[in-house]
């Protein structure tokens, strides 16, 4: 994937609107910040199902053919070793309770959907990371 020439203003708009968001499954959620990443870098539409609750997330992902998010972002994402990512690749992480989850690499850091607005991790916590 290509990134526009203004693919710094584009992460920085995401990331701010998705900072003010509360969790909400289907709009601002482990799946769909990831996404408005892309599109805000990338400028490419990615393939949005629609769903509004976990459940709904996982039935979702079964229809794209992935069992988690992990497994949908390398299906559509080339893979690169975590110490490769750069600031708007994606990060596959995995929560203190055990779930597999995406997230955005900004720097030293690791931004994901959080209860109320983004969390930031430190980039250790990263499992697998794909290019953006």
């Amino acid at each position: 994937m290509n990134r526009l020439p203004d693919w710094h203003d584009g992460l920085a708009a995401v990331i701010a609107r998705h900072d003010a968001l509360p969790f909400e499954w289907g709009t601002s959620d482990c799946l769909s910040f990831p996404a408005d990443v892309v599109e805000a870098i990338t400028g490419a539409s990615v393939d949005r199902p629609a769903y509004r609750s976990q459940r709904g997330a996982l039935r979702a992902l079964r229809r794209l053919g992935a069992a988690d998010p992990h497994e949908a972002l390398a299906q559509r994402f080339t893979e690169i070793p975590p110490a490769f990512a750069a600031t708007g690749d994606l990060a596959a992480i995995i929560g203190d309770d055990g779930a597999k989850s995406g997230g955005v690499v900004v720097g030293a850091l690791i931004y994901v959907k959080a209860p109320q607005g983004l969390g930031r991790l430190p980039r250790i916590r990263m499992v697998r990371a794909f290019k953006v």
